[in-house]
Parts: structure tokens; C-alpha cells; sequence
């Protein structure tokens, strides 16, 4: 462990001691006695708690790295087994500098630390037979160093009970959402429907080879809406829906820029129940709050991933917001939304790093901007 890791799991015990209305002595004594230890290695720290906090918390981690495995616990470091007794007793960041580290010193194995990842959500590292896919435009990073301590702890615990008007709301922006079908299978990407006809998705799905290139003939892009997954293990064949054939494209901007192209639907489509454009905002998210995309993640049916704290950072004046919330290829295009399932974004690009990916999208308030002609 890094001396400066070492110091932050001081600073966090220390907290706990001053914030806790009990005596050093009783914080420390309670906290060792919901760890799971020998019994022959309590009288050992019987005087932790009567000095100084800090010096006492030092005392305690230098002790328990010292001792390395736990025998009462053989999936568990003992200095993970005390940091795992600590979770509860500390508030919200200092619980996620807790997991990370947890994590990232592997100070539990097996089933345990599977499932602290899963109740904090913790990012999983890059596999070297399954790293992370690269796509979209490069990404100037402009959050948390990757591979930092604070970076990886952009989580928050899964809530015990989820609202079901969030839900329903959730369940309503799906019938904004179409997987866009490139002709002669060049590849798939997700748009999202912001009036009765008309589409945004990235430039890059539409461009001829992925990326600078001019957009490729929009006559046989196919919009597919309601491509949800059954019961049966199989796919809803959903709506299909042409381009405009008069005029299929409106707007576009490239993903040196903007990354969008603003596409104009066949006018059926307003004829068919249960296809609403998605409720847009002009809103800036901040840093730590919530962000949901809906997509169809490698052309698969719609999925759905939620973050409740996944914004990492936001540019106004590039028009660029940065996350950690999953994606995959084809997700290019994919509406962003914030806490009230308003569409705040378009997203278009994920990179890998050495514990998973970042990604990036572009501020609908941007590209409203350009498009707003359009819209009226």
C-alpha cells in the first residue's frame, strides 16, 4: 500500500474518532469488537483509544497491515476485515474512499469483495481478455485522473427501495428511444426521438467510415423503436421507420465538434401510438450527480444503465459532459438523462482505462443551440 493510501485510511479513522459522540477509548474498543479477529490478538491492542486520535489510528492500520492475512477470516486481509467493520460508522465519501481502497489492495477475495463491489457499485478492473472498448471521437479527460483514488470513487451504494414514480418515469422515456440500423450491417448506434419527427444521433454512426468521413447515403437507415427483450429470451420486432426521403438529414455537426446529425422521420411515425419525443432540458448537471442512458448497447435490445453520482465533470463552453456511467459500442447516440429522466445529453464516446472506462457526451443545451430553427 502506498504511504499516501496509508494516510487517507488514517484520516478516515480519525474522523470517525472525532465525529463519534463516544470516548476514543470506547470508539476504538467497539470498533475491534465488531471485527472479526483471533481472539488471541485482542489484549494486544487493549491501549489503542488513550492517545492522541490520529496517532492511535496510525498505530492501528501500521498494526494491522503488519499481520497481513486474518486466520478468523481467511477471505480477508486483517486491515480490510477492520475497514469492513468500519462502512458503517463513517458517512458517505469517506465510505467510498473505504470501498476503493478495499478494492483496489484486493483486502478481500472472493465472494466478499464481489459483493462489496456490487453493494457500492465499485467499477470493475480491465480484464486482460476483456478490456474495455474504445469507440467514438478521442476524449480530452477533463475529471479525476484514470486510475485515481478519486475517480474510482464515483459510486454510491444501491439504494435498498427505488421510487416507482422514478420508474414509471424511466419506463416513459423508452418509447423515445430507436436503435439505428446502418445498411449492409456497417454497424449500429441508438438515436433518440426530441419532436413527433425528428431524431438525433451521433455524426459518427451515420459517417461513412466511422468517424471524419461524410455521412453515407440515409436512405436505407432503418429507425427501429420499441426493441425490448421478451420473455422468452428473444427480441420485440418493435416499429421500423424510414427517413424522410425528401429531406432525411436537417442538421449535423462532426465529431470534431458537436458529434450529432439531426435526422428527419418519415412522417408515419406520428401516426403510431406510443412513440413520444423525450422531455429535453437545457439544464447543466454537476459534478457527483445522477446520470441514466438508455441504448441499445452493441445492438442489443434497449438497456438501461443508472449512476447516481456518475458526472465527473462539465464544460459549458466546450459542450461536453463526462461520466462513468456504462455504455458499450452501439450506445453511440444514446440520450443521457438526469434524475428526473430529462435528456440533458447525447452521448458519443468511451474510453478504456486500467479499471474500466470513461465516457463522454454532448450537452443537449449545446446542440439545441445549433438545431433550434428546427425545433419550432
Amino acid at each position: 500500500m502506498t504511504p499516501g493510501d496509508e494516510d487517507r485510511i488514517v484520516g478516515v479513522i480519525t474522523r470517525g474518532v472525532m465525529g463519534s459522540p463516544q470516548t476514543p477509548v470506547a470508539y476504538f474498543r467497539d470498533l475491534l469488537a465488531r471485527t472479526r479477529l483471533p481472539n488471541g490478538w485482542r489484549p494486544t491492542l487493549a491501549h489503542i483509544g488513550a492517545g492522541a486520535p490520529d496517532a492511535d489510528a496510525r498505530l492501528l492500520v501500521t498494526w494491522a497491515l503488519n499481520q497481513g492475512g486474518n486466520p478468523a477470516d481467511p477471505e480477508a486481509q486483517t486491515l480490510g476485515s477492520i475497514l469492513y467493520a468500519l462502512l458503517g460508522r463513517v458517512g458517505v465519501e469517506d465510505a467510498r474512499l473505504v470501498v476503493v481502497l478495499l478494492t483496489r489492495y484486493r483486502l478481500f477475495n472472493g465472494a466478499q469483495l464481489s459483493a462489496i463491489k456490487a453493494r457500492y457499485q465499485v467499477p470493475e478492473a480491465a480484464g486482460a481478455t476483456d478490456p474495455p472498448a474504445d469507440f467514438g471521437p478521442p476524449i480530452t479527460w477533463g475529471g479525476p485522473a484514470p486510475g485515481s483514488v478519486e475517480l474510482e470513487g464515483f459510486f454510491q451504494p444501491v439504494p435498498d427501495l427505488l421510487d416507482v414514480g422514478f420508474l414509471k418515469r424511466a419506463l416513459g422515456r423508452t418509447n423515445s428511444v430507436c436503435r439505428v440500423e446502418i445498411p449492409g450491417g456497417a454497424g449500429k448506434g441508438t438515436g433518440v426521438l426530441i419532436t413527433p419527427r425528428l431524431v438525433l444521433t451521433n455524426y459518427h454512426v451515420l459517417a461513412e467510415d466511422g468517424g471524419e468521413g461524410p455521412l453515407g447515403k440515409p436512405a436505407g437507415v432503418v429507425l427501429r423503436f420499441g426493441c425490448f427483450s421478451l420473455a422468452d429470451g428473444g427480441e420485440a420486432t418493435g416499429e421500423v421507420f424510414r427517413l424522410d426521403p425528401n429531406q432525411p438529414i436537417l442538421a449535423q455537426s462532426q465529431p470534431g465538434a458537436l458529434d450529432y446529425v439531426l435526422l428527419r422521420v418519415e412522417a408515419r411515425i406520428t401516426e403510431v401510438e406510443g412513440i413520444r419525443p423525450a422531455q429535453t432540458s437545457t439544464a447543466i448537471p454537476g459534478p457527483r450527480t445522477g446520470l441514466h442512458i438508455l441504448q441499445h448497447p452493441l445492438g442489443a435490445s434497449m438497456k438501461v444503465s443508472m449512476t447516481h453520482d456518475g458526472v465527473t465533470w462539465v464544460s459549458e463552453p466546450a459542450g461536453k459532459l463526462q461520466y462513468v456511467t456504462q455504455t458499450k459500442g452501439g450506445s453511440s447516440g444514446s440520450p443521457c438523462f438526469d434524475d428526473n429522466w430529462n435528456m440533458v445529453a447525447l452521448h458519443h464516446a468511451q474510453r478504456g482505462t486500467t479499471f474500466g472506462s470513461i465516457r463522454e457526451g454532448i450537452l443537449f443545451r449545446s446542440i439545441q443551440a445549433e438545431i433550434q430553427g428546427h425545433l419550432v
